[in-house]
């Protein structure tokens, strides 16, 4: 019998901590769906990936902030916010 998978905060926990390889887990886990769900918002394949980086960013900078249970709905609204914010730099930048 396998163990069964560490959640969300665990891995969080062990990331803060100092567990690179937890980030690592928490990335494959969230880098399909944070990406799809920023691919909808910008309908731009270059500025997804883009708007994934940097909320993957935000994510590491803020980790200690956040609380494990609510890594999930946070990290899906870091990646809002960075969807929105390229939405804007878009508008603010003349077409090519």
């Amino acid at each position: 019998m396998t163990a069964p998978d560490p959640t969300d905060g665990d891995l969080l926990v062990r990331f803060t901590a100092g567990d690179a390889a937890a980030l690592e887990t928490l990335f494959a886990r969230y880098e399909g769906p944070v990406f799809r769900f920023l691919f909808g918002i910008l309908r731009d394949h270059h500025a997804a990936e883009d708007a994934l980086q940097e909320t993957f960013v935000q994510a590491i900078r803020s980790a200690d902030a956040v609380t494990p249970e609510g890594f999930r709905g946070w990290l899906f609204t870091v990646a809002h916010r960075q969807a929105m914010l390229t939405k804007r730099k878009a508008k603010r930048l003349p077409s090519q």
